[in-house]
């Protein structure tokens, strides 16, 4: 299982989102601010799954950036929360998302 903490900039934590395979979540939200923003963004996630970026060096200085789209079922998907999750404002607040492998 992993696990992956959501805090704002004073380290104090907006949520908990757990991951186990295939694709089972647990949610815990600590923030009520935030509530209505995180399900949004998970009831998205669940439907169309999350834009993933990746990319690195190619061939000498050409850089490559490809996107996939990653669901709850990918092993990924926390990852691609977090990276979903900074570019967002939650109950106005900017938040940052921390994975801890358990």
């Amino acid at each position: 299982m992993k696990t992956l903490k959501i805090v704002n900039s004073q380290k104090q934590a907006i949520a908990s989102i757990g991951w186990e395979p295939p694709n089972q979540l647990t949610v815990e939200i600590f923030d009520s601010k935030s509530e209505t923003d995180l399900n949004a963004l998970l009831g998205q996630a669940k439907q169309r799954g999350i834009p993933y970026r990746q990319g690195g060096q190619q061939k000498g200085n050409l850089m490559v950036d490809e996107q996939i789209t990653i669901g709850p079922d990918h092993e990924m998907f926390l990852e691609a929360l977090s990276q979903a999750i900074g570019q967002l404002k939650f109950g106005g607040q900017r938040v940052f998302g921390l994975i801890q492998p358990n």
